[in-house]
């Protein structure tokens, strides 16, 4: 695998300065799902509204 720009050392603040993809956005198939992601937060400022 060959880095691209983006991801060449110093360029990111990922410590291995590649692109990387959580394991659970991966398919049965090792691809990045298509399927819909729910991102949750919990507060105990109350209710949060989600950011438009």
């Amino acid at each position: 695998m060959s880095p691209s720009s983006a991801s060449k050392p110093g360029t990111s603040n990922d410590r291995t300065g590649l692109k990387t993809t959580h394991p659970e956005l991966l398919d049965e198939n090792g691809e990045v799902t298509n399927e819909e992601l729910w991102a949750v937060r919990f507060s105990d400022e109350g209710l949060v509204l989600p950011e438009a």
